[in-house]
């Protein structure tokens, strides 16, 4: 049984859960208190949250250790949590449990003697807390490329860390480069997208000729502001918008570079603020290998030469490593000392693994 925990902080880590969930149907599953909607039949436990409940000493009073970053003292919602993590990974028999993210739910697993493997997202993540978390790993895991780690990563981690790639939910038929720009589409989470709200009025401007709609969890005031601009809300179609769309303007979030690299589509990408500069560093590999465009290039650009620029990226999908990683866990049984010595398989390339 391979269990999988979920952060409740946006929607990314559940869609990733999600995704895992697909391959390996009967042996999974999820614990979170996202509330995130799961396809029937996956097996989920749902968690008390981690947020204040009004119990425990107040914050500050009782600085967290290093190896911790949110560690209230005495709040009851927590110990409640923990009990229910625990009692739900010994009573399912659990082999090995994947922790999308968390260093304190790390910390409970490895001193309870559960084997786990960290995800690990991009950014500058050297902090003790962190390195803690990827110590006590059986390994490592990141949805995305190597060639997107920072060059402070220590040579350890990147060892210990299996590189997926990016993953996409949807896979896209090859389209027709269009002649014009018709239809522009804007796309956010529930992560946090103050920057990509901020930029409304350059992206109304820029585009003013095209539709223009924006899915997802926009400020009430927004839709009043630009009344030239569609705004659906969160929609459960979200292939087929990135499908219609000429141009797509999102965040630098794995689960949206994922999609849109594998759809092929013009990339403006707007970073937000993330905890250890996370979508900033992946803005800036994605720009590098020009597969991206920033807001304020797009503004000197005629759509002649935004249609006519190449867009690559859809290699850097790489869907297929999740079966791989599905094969070799199985293949060793899930056990951790054999996973661990046996780790250099799922580092070689997927032709030499094949």
């Amino acid at each position: 049984m391979l269990a999988y925990y979920s952060h409740s902080q946006g929607c990314g880590h559940s869609r990733f859960a999600a995704l895992m969930s697909e391959y390996f149907k009967g042996k999974f599953k999820v614990f979170t208190s996202c509330p995130y909607y799961f396809q029937p039949g996956v097996p989920i436990v749902k968690l008390p949250t981690e947020d204040p409940d009004g119990t425990g000493i107040p914050a500050g009073k009782t600085p967290a250790p290093e190896y911790l970053h949110y560690s209230p003292v005495n709040q009851e919602s927590i110990k409640n949590r923990s009990l229910k993590l625990l009692t739900g990974l010994i009573n399912s028999h659990v082999q090995l449990l994947i922790v999308d993210v968390s260093v304190e739910v790390a910390a409970l697993a490895r001193v309870s003697s559960i084997p786990y493997a960290y995800v690990r997202l991009p950014g500058n993540r050297n902090d003790p807390a962190h390195i803690q978390a990827f110590q006590g790993a059986v390994f490592l895991l990141a949805y995305y490329p190597e060639e997107f780690e920072p060059e402070d990563t220590p040579k350890w981690v990147r060892e210990k860390t299996i590189y997926l790639g990016f993953q996409s939910r949807f896979q896209f038929e090859t389209t027709v480069k269009p002649s014009h720009l018709s239809n522009i589409l804007v796309a956010i989470g529930k992560g946090g997208s103050e920057n990509i709200q901020k930029t409304l009025d350059k992206i109304q401007q820029r585009f003013s000729t095209a539709e223009i709609t924006a899915i997802g969890d926009f400020e009430m005031n927004i839709p009043e502001r630009f009344p030239k601009i569609h705004f659906p809300g969160f929609v459960d179609n979200v292939q087929a918008y990135i499908e219609k769309a000429d141009v797509v303007v999102a965040s630098c979030g794995l689960n949206s570079i994922g999609e849109i690299l594998a759809s092929g589509k013009p990339f403006i990408c707007i970073p937000e603020k993330r905890p250890f500069q996370e979508q900033h560093i992946s803005f800036q590999n994605l720009k590098r290998q020009n597969h991206v465009l920033d807001i304020d290039e797009i503004l000197e650009m005629n759509d002649k030469e935004l249609l006519d620029r190449h867009f690559s990226g859809d290699e850097l999908v790489q869907n297929s490593s999740i079966e791989r990683f599905r094969a070799w866990l199985e293949k060793y049984e899930y056990d951790p000392l054999k996973l661990f010595e046996n780790l250099s398989e799922m580092k070689k390339p997927a032709d030499a693994y094949a």
